[in-house]
């Protein structure tokens, strides 16, 4: 017994020794080693102590639970909940004054993790509500900046949905004031990729029906969400395609996928048909061609192309009629395509060159 104490006795010493020079891990690996009970709970006294003034009380806390004697527990842990009361108080009032940094600097401090998440709890709650007024000041860029300080999940997210809200409605204002430049930079900040794909799509479509639609398909390839992007550039395209600025459909279908861009160049070349002839109208024929050429599938190329041969015979152009027949892979939309011309030959009364087509 007296080897016993004597033993952790000299270990006590050595523990003290190591405090007093900060190797408080190795003073811990001591302490453990020590046989007697009453020793050990005095040495990780003594090193929850050093720890505590030093200000390391997480370490402090870990150190003290190994202590299995309430009167030693308890001292330690009163002077911690006194320093956990008072850095609340602090981080609290620092909320007060709008210096949130130094609050959550402040509250990260606490070593009672009870008083950590209520004040980080009542700091997330603080900065909310300055957002909201941030939003009513249309300070985004602040609301932004404040809201990805907030350490609650929950009120981070509110907040940066709130804000996205805010945005949105602040770029429906500016469109109807035909503020683009402006609407553009408000919707390219907006942290919620929902809220800002429906102010990129509202901008685009403004741009478009207002005429700018190079501008308009820049926007909308911004938008983040693919359903909202698409949706935004099958409506520009109807609105073109409608009011027959062909040209302007060509450029947003080469935007769309497959199938939508058949839809619009079918669409297209039908028209085309009933349109007179001019420079213009035979520039769009081959556009038309051009982008039906990038479809993977075989049919609707063909049946696009045939549409346009159709167009052609329609304005007496059987040259070029005959010449993009060779684009046709499909034998029986090319059979057709040949048939169309050489009867509009015969009608025409140019047997000779409806003889040549037929034999094609």
């Amino acid at each position: 017994k007296n080897k016993k104490g004597s033993k952790s006795k000299s270990l006590l010493k050595i523990v003290k020794h190591l405090c007093s020079r900060g190797l408080y891990d190795k003073a811990l690996q001591v302490a453990n080693d020590i046989p007697a009970n009453n020793y050990k709970y005095t040495s990780l006294f003594e090193i929850s102590k050093s720890l505590y003034i030093e200000g390391m009380y997480d370490k402090a806390i870990q150190v003290v639970n190994k202590i299995l004697d309430k009167n030693y527990k308890t001292n330690i842990l009163s002077k911690i909940s006194k320093i956990s009361k008072c850095k609340y108080d602090e981080a609290l009032k620092l909320c007060e004054e709008g210096l949130y940094d130094k609050a959550l600097q402040v509250a990260s401090e606490i070593p009672n993790k009870e008083y950590k998440s209520e004040t980080l709890s009542k700091l997330s709650k603080c900065m909310y509500d300055d957002i909201l007024k941030l939003c009513g000041e249309r300070a985004y860029n602040k609301a932004i900046q404040l809201a990805n300080k907030i350490p609650n999940k929950e009120h981070k997210l509110e907040s940066l949905f709130k804000i996205s809200k805010c945005m949105y409605n602040n770029t429906l204002r500016l469109c109807d004031m035909g503020l683009y430049d402006k609407a553009i930079q408000v919707a390219i900040k907006i942290p919620n990729n929902d809220y800002k794909s429906k102010s990129l799509s509202k901008i685009s479509e403004s741009l478009c029906c207002k005429g700018f639609y190079d501008e308009a398909i820049q926007i909308a390839n911004k938008i983040p969400h693919e359903s909202h992007r698409y949706e935004t550039l099958i409506k520009m395209s109807e609105f073109l395609y409608c009011n027959r600025l062909y040209d302007e459909a060509i450029q947003v279908a080469n935007e769309l996928n497959e199938k939508s861009k058949f839809e619009l160049l079918f669409k297209i070349s039908e028209s085309l048909c009933n349109c007179e002839l001019s420079n213009k109208t035979t520039l769009i024929y081959d556009k038309v061609i051009q982008a039906s050429a990038e479809l993977s599938n075989e049919l609707n190329r063909s049946k696009i192309v045939f549409k346009i041969s159709e167009s052609l015979c329609n304005n007496k152009l059987y040259d070029k009629a005959i010449q993009i027949v060779g684009n046709i892979s499909s034998t029986y939309y090319k059979s057709k395509s040949l048939f169309k011309i050489s009867e509009s030959l015969c009608n025409n009364k140019m047997y000779d060159k409806a003889i040549q087509v037929a034999d094609k």
